[in-house]
């Protein structure tokens, strides 16, 4: 009888700790592991929110231009294309721009 408390609380331990492996979020989880090597034309600029650029430094296993979508969905293209960079530029000039119209 006294192994039967024991034994709950062994199984609830064990459930708390796949829960929480489970729940952790790593960085390997939010890097691009591959590029999409499809073009996105600079007039759907409007689409995205944001850019992050990826690099092995930051625990990932490739360099990578994340374009975010305002959807959230995060696009993973190569850092060097020169489409890329065009749409990291217009999304640079698109924040310029909110930025002093905010501040006028």
């Amino acid at each position: 009888m006294a192994l039967r408390p024991l034994l709950a609380v062994c199984l609830l331990a064990a459930a708390l700790c796949i829960l929480q492996v489970r729940g952790s979020k790593s960085s390997a989880i939010d890097c691009c592991e591959a590029i999409k090597d499809v073009r996105m034309h600079v007039k759907k600029v409007h689409l995205l929110d944001s850019y992050i650029i990826q690099k092995p430094e930051m625990g990932c296993p490739i360099a990578a231009l994340v374009l975010i979508t305002k959807a959230g969905r995060g696009l993973c293209y190569p850092p060097d294309s020169r489409w890329g960079l065009a749409l990291k530029e217009a999304l640079d000039r698109r924040n310029t721009l909110k930025q002093r119209r905010l501040r006028a």
